[in-house]
């Protein structure tokens, strides 16, 4: 359903992505953990569109919104701000994965720690 590829993200001539890559499945319950200054809010930020990617690919059921603008109102880019289509806000719903679960580890340092259900 999300899927970034080969992400890389820089804010002057800091890089603060390095190659990302992530797949998150519909249903999917996501936290994204890493040490301070790993790029977990760089990654948020490219994903909702407050900033652009210099490379790699994101997208959004098959539908690339890498480099769109985020709209008024912290939407993200625009149709996603009810990305399951269920009419329902997701705040307070998500929670992060319990240990235990599957993590994936990209060479920034940040781990992506998701159950699926």
């Amino acid at each position: 359903m999300l899927r970034v590829d080969n992400l890389d993200v820089f804010h002057g001539d800091a890089q603060a992505l390095d190659d990302v890559s992530l797949e998150i499945g519909e249903g999917a319950v996501v936290a994204i953990v890493g040490a301070n200054g790993a790029g977990k809010t760089s990654l948020i930020r490219a994903i909702a569109g407050m900033h652009r990617p210099a490379r790699g690919r994101i997208a959004f059921r098959d539908i690339e919104i890498g480099g769109w603008e985020s709209r008024a109102g912290g939407g993200g880019p625009a149709g996603l701000s009810d990305p399951l289509g269920r009419g329902e806000s997701r705040r307070g719903r998500d929670a992060p994965a319990r240990a235990g679960q599957p993590r994936e580890k990209s060479r920034t340092g940040i781990r992506v720690v998701s159950r699926v259900g």
